[in-house]
């Protein structure tokens, strides 16, 4: 299985472009034509799961966080990153990470699956789709070929139907001057052309894409064509979900449910342990920034990980409850649910993953 043929698939499940700004999602180092027998999966590349990978002859390794966020000037052995990225290529292995873009399009349901929420909602949009209308004046016999580059590249989706566009005859008129090659007409004459006008709809993300497409298919070495904005609502979508327990119960049930559900330990929790609750929040990850709209959002839970004593005790005095589950307490799933949808989608790859274990101790 070629590597570009897997991570065509996983840009699939969990689109690029639903990453935030910040994030740095994709094929981070390695080939893209690599021709992959196994894959292994890790929450994390660290020297640990390098390892791992090496010694089991992974071709392909499938991480939730990036291990380059940021530019880097310069890759040496020096530090962690460099070395990490040299061993990595140095056995041939390639690293692809889906991260927030993973987060809003599974993990958000996912993890809110585990819990059993219902009634769920986006507890912070984070993707707004804007919408542009496409117009391009094409001969009458190219209209097809045409039609079917631009909606293959991703145009004419509208709401859960695909393939729509609306197309006009008319009549096309140009003089072809000095130095031009036309496709039809002679140079410095008045040409009459029967043409279609093929409209449709795209993403703002995909116009690059679809513009591309459409002038590789088009006969004319000059396109006639036409982009307008549109005032549409466009889809929604967004990191964490709010939603209904299934049975009401004390803060200190709630522990020990997300225990249970997610396997863990233990877990840090702000707030009275008697008081009751039902509706939650879940925001795998890091959820500092997920108490706001938690808030916002009126449940009484707050279920996320890496929250700090401030941000715990203020959200307290807000009137809201927060189960810190621990980063990797909640998105270690990312492994599991990985490993699954690999072994369904390609049954002849080989599949190995990390084992599920905490990356601390609590002495």
């Amino acid at each position: 299985m070629n590597c570009g043929n897997i991570i065509k698939n996983l840009e699939q499940l969990a689109p690029l472009r639903y990453a935030e700004s910040w994030d740095n999602p994709g094929l981070l180092a390695g080939r893209r034509d690599k021709e992959v027998r196994k894959v292994f999966v890790a929450l994390d590349a660290t020297d640990h799961i390098i390892d791992q990978a090496i010694r089991q002859g992974a071709d392909m390794l499938i991480t939730h966080h990036p291990l380059i966020f940021k530019g880097i000037s310069q890759i040496n052995d020096d530090e962690a990153t460099g070395r990490r990225l040299i061993r990595l290529i140095q056995n041939d292995i390639s690293y692809y990470a889906m991260h927030t873009n993973y987060d809003v399009c599974v993990m958000a349901d996912l993890a809110a699956g585990y819990l059993g929420m219902t009634d769920r909602h986006i507890l912070e949009t984070t993707y707004e789709a804007k919408y542009l209308k496409i117009a391009v004046y094409v001969p009458d016999e190219y209209a097809d070929r045409v039609r079917e580059a631009m909606l293959g590249a991703g145009a004419g989706h509208v709401g859960n139907y695909s393939h729509c566009s609306y197309n006009i005859k008319g009549t096309g008129t140009f003089i072809p001057l000095e130095g031009t090659n036309p496709f039809s007409g002679e140079i410095g004459s008045l040409a009459r052309t029967s043409e279609v006008k093929i409209e449709t709809i795209v993403q703002r993300d995909l116009v690059g894409k679809v513009v591309k497409a459409m002038k590789e298919a088009h006969p004319y070495e000059e396109v006639a064509y036409d982009i307008y904005e549109l005032c549409l609502d466009g889809e929604k979508a967004g990191i964490g979900r709010t939603g209904i327990l299934p049975y009401r119960m004390t803060l200190g049930q709630c522990c020990q449910f997300v225990k249970d559900k997610f396997d863990l330990e233990h877990v840090k929790v702000f707030g009275d342990l008697d008081s009751w609750v039902s509706m939650a929040a879940i925001s795998p990850g890091s959820g500092k920034s997920m108490i706001r709209p938690a808030l916002k959002s009126g449940v009484q839970v707050l279920i996320t990980g890496d929250i700090g004593h401030h941000e715990g005790i203020d959200a307290v005095s807000d009137g809201l409850a927060v189960i810190d589950a621990g980063h990797y307490g909640l998105e270690h799933i990312f492994v599991l649910q990985m490993k699954d949808y690999l072994e369904k989608v390609f049954e002849d790859l080989e599949i190995v993953r990390e084992e599920i274990t905490q990356p601390f101790s609590i002495v």
